[in-house]
């Protein structure tokens, strides 16, 4: 009996020491949907982002999305490029995120993606940006999240006033 409890310390340790990790895989699906994303608001494409992400991200109307995603595309109408620089697990369900940066022709914005990726199918949960002195968080905002952000107050990107910048 005491080599069964043996192998189901290791065993036990083996998943526990891999909770978190993430694979190169999943990794290049996440950044490079975060790239496409960011291209996508650049296009103005905001219905086809909203028609393929999650049902988190879809707890916003559609037509919220579109009027936000419209707000953004103005602020992304320059965009040249993302430079990934963290990519991890975010929460125990699996989330993956994306954080990184977003250049356009005269400014730098700090993003950060979450997505949700089975059979190597990603889904949009959350998107966050801020840079140039504005802000914007979808409404569904996740616990990882409440520590942002980073720098002091900016002006909210949206000009509806429900709240959907980060405070």
């Amino acid at each position: 009996m005491g080599w069964m409890v043996l192998i189901f310390m290791i065993f036990s340790c083996a998943c526990s020491s891999q909770k978190g990790a993430l694979n190169a895989e999943a990794k290049r699906i996440a950044i490079d949907n975060t790239a496409t994303l960011l291209q996508s608001i650049h296009d103005g494409s905001c219905s086809r982002i909203y028609d393929e992400s999650s049902t988190e991200f879809q707890s916003q109307t559609r037509s919220d999305w579109l009027e936000d995603c419209g707000h953004l595309h103005e602020q992304l109408a320059n965009f040249q490029s993302f430079a990934a620089q963290d990519v991890t697990t975010c929460d125990t369900k699996g989330m993956v995120c994306v954080e990184g940066t977003a250049a356009v022709k005269h400014a730098t914005y700090e993003i950060m993606v979450g997505w949700t990726i089975q059979k190597n199918r990603p889904e949009l949960i959350f998107l966050s940006l801020r840079g140039a002195g504005e802000r914007y968080t979808t409404p569904f905002r996740p616990h990882i999240m409440m520590d942002t952000p980073r720098r002091g107050p900016a002006r909210d990107l949206t000009s509806n006033g429900r709240g959907n910048g980060m405070s």
